[in-house]
């Protein structure tokens, strides 16, 4: 692609400033020319467009955001186009796929297949060399229609109670006995269906996510008794973000629901996410230590993606670490996924803390798993995230 490639649509007609709302395109490739001319081009033509080098990267982010489009090489040096397929597949990702490669023709068209099979919408495959042109044409062709809520939606959607509490399995390793659960949220939209939490959480800001966490415990709490009648014993993990831990009225509605329902704070779990582990360590410690005293277990989610320093993981009362799902889906066939779980495991255990594989969906990555000493795992092997008494029905089986 040349700089004429890229003036020569500066003056198209849907140019960013009479669209306000652009579709949003990630671009992944490892060719750092490749991307910057690209996002100009993407940028000129009213697009909003955000870039990146690496496969991992990509796929977490598009897990947080659900662009509209995704324009991905196939060869990245961390994680190849067919694996990044398979991730958007397991996100359930509802956006448009454009596929770029300086491999044969064939093999693009075979892995467009592919992706089609994972009921992915693959709307074109470019041969590299190229210009700007065919990828513009491949966008037109395929207007836009992903839904984007506003961030009143989502919150009303969470007044109405129409998001809703699904649990995923949490089974103990090797014996593969379910012993637990994660409490996930998903949007039950009357045209939209059910959407998965990466079409709307990014839409929320910090008092809206403590409104949810709230509707989540709610939930959580009132199963937890039904659980308990039905003679199961669970532990429930919940995603709780951190500057809700440190808000004096978490532990308060702690309280209260457990009032409100008679049942004790054993068996649910806070899980913690990692990228946001640079909060006041002193505070955080404080908050975290409240609530392990009342038998709260602490983990940390999504580990491996974050910041979190070996200093931190020893000074926070941490019980548990869970391995990025990025890190589990491959670790059985890519010998340095195998070695970073490795690692993760022996540190965990060495500083008296369990382990959880989040993302296993092979017996092949069970096996691995359990020949490495992994605690828990939790994944498409174990089963999906389900009604809480689908989830009595899998543990009755």
């Amino acid at each position: 692609m040349t700089q004429r490639d890229v003036s020569s649509i500066a003056t198209r007609p849907q140019a960013a400033e009479d669209h306000p709302q652009r579709p949003t395109v990630f671009v992944v490739d490892d060719e750092l020319g490749i991307l910057d001319v690209v996002s100009r081009g993407l940028e000129s033509a009213g697009y909003q467009t955000k870039t990146f080098s690496g496969g991992r990267e990509f796929e977490r982010a598009v897990a947080r955001e659900a662009p509209d489009l995704c324009i991905m090489d196939l060869s990245l040096p961390d994680l190849d186009g067919v694996a990044i397929l398979g991730e958007l597949a397991a996100q359930d990702y509802k956006g448009r796929i454009l596929l770029i490669s300086g491999h044969s023709q064939q093999l693009l068209r075979s892995v467009s297949r592919l992706a089609e099979d994972y009921h992915l919408k693959v709307i074109g495959c470019v041969r590299k060399p190229f210009t700007i042109k065919p990828l513009l044409e491949a966008l037109e062709a395929y207007p836009a229609k992903t839904f984007t809520p506003t961030r009143e939606d989502v919150v009303q959607a969470i007044r109405n109670e129409d998001i809703v509490v699904r649990y995923q399995p949490i089974v103990s390793l090797p014996a593969g006995d379910v012993t637990g659960a994660e409490a996930l949220v998903r949007w039950q939209h009357p045209t939209e269906g059910m959407l998965a939490p990466c079409r709307f959480l990014h839409k929320l800001e910090e008092k809206d996510m403590s409104e949810l966490t709230s509707l989540v415990l709610r939930n959580v709490f009132q199963n937890r008794v039904l659980w308990a009648k039905a003679g199961l014993r669970l532990n429930v993990a919940v995603n709780v973000p951190i500057p809700t831990v440190l808000d004096p009225q978490f532990n308060s509605e702690l309280y209260r629901l457990c009032e409100r329902f008679q049942i004790a704070l054993d068996g649910l779990t806070v899980e913690i996410p990692e990228g946001e582990m640079t909060a006041d360590e002193k505070r955080l410690a404080a908050a975290l230590s409240g609530l392990c005293l009342r038998g709260v277990r602490v983990a940390v989610d999504d580990f491996g993606t974050g910041y979190s320093s070996l200093s931190r993981l020893q000074r926070l009362p941490i019980d548990e670490v869970k391995i990025d799902k990025s890190f589990i889906r491959h670790c059985a066939t890519h010998s340095e996924d195998k070695k970073i779980v490795a690692a993760v495991i022996a540190l965990a255990h060495a500083l008296d803390m369990e382990v959880v594989a989040e993302g296993v969906e092979t017996e092949a990555t069970a096996k691995l798993l359990s020949e490495l000493g992994c605690d828990f795992a939790q994944g498409f092997l174990y089963g999906r995230a389900v009604t809480p008494s689908e989830l009595t029905g899998l543990i009755n089986l």
